[in-house]
């Protein structure tokens, strides 16, 4: 089984909504995918994105929601395969310095866990 770990981001605040996925579904995607640990390392990457329209309806039946604009998911077999991948170097060179261009690093919330499927429609 799989450790799904979550990270729950905010875009940068010079950048609108459709700015910051822009740039982080096409560019910081492409960059990502082309490191060679993330290859050796990441099982699976997901990028969930926020549906406004969607949560606004939640929110006006009393549902809380958070306030992040996406989250990026990370599937690894060990936790320590995505230690050793956030001290490579080119990672750290290409990757996290290509983040600033797009996210908030000070509103950055971690989840970790394994997803235990519980029901599944056929």
């Amino acid at each position: 089984m799989s450790i799904r770990v979550s990270v729950l981001i905010r875009r940068r605040t010079d950048l609108t909504q459709e700015q910051f996925l822009q740039y982080w579904t096409t560019n910081h995607v492409q960059i990502f995918s082309n490191v060679k640990k993330v290859q050796e390392k990441i099982i699976r990457y997901n990028q969930f994105l926020i549906l406004e329209p969607e949560s606004d309806q939640l929110a006006a039946v009393g549902f809380p929601i958070l306030q992040y604009d996406a989250a990026a998911e990370f599937f690894v077999e060990r936790l320590d395969d995505l230690m050793e991948l956030l001290q490579d170097q080119e990672f750290k060179e290409k990757v996290t310095a290509d983040e600033s261009n797009f996210l908030d690093h000070s509103s950055i919330q971690v989840l970790v866990g394994e997803d235990r499927v519980q029901y599944e429609r056929e």
